[in-house]
């Protein structure tokens, strides 16, 4: 199990009129995640995730990931993310 907090330094600027301003914010979060074996090529990652943005609140993130690695050099993944915003 992994646990961990994220502090991350936001800055957009899409150098075009439309923001005429660059718009930073800084967005704390935080996170736990686990991985499971289920075969020895199969692999699941259940994760939560909650970040806080200014102007939008807080902001929850489940997700749910598969990886099959059948060989050395082949992988495949499939995420699934729900976002939700209080």
């Amino acid at each position: 199990m992994l646990f961990g907090w994220t502090a991350r330094l936001q800055r957009y600027d899409d150098n075009t009129v439309a923001t005429p301003i660059v718009d930073e914010q800084f967005i704390p979060g935080i996170f736990v995640q686990d991985e499971w074996l289920i075969s020895p090529v199969w692999t699941l990652l259940g994760g939560l995730r909650l970040d806080h943005y200014n102007r939008h609140g807080l902001i929850f993130a489940p997700r749910l990931a598969a990886k099959w690695k059948p060989s050395t050099w082949t992988t495949l993944r499939a995420n699934l993310v729900q976002v939700f915003e209080w």
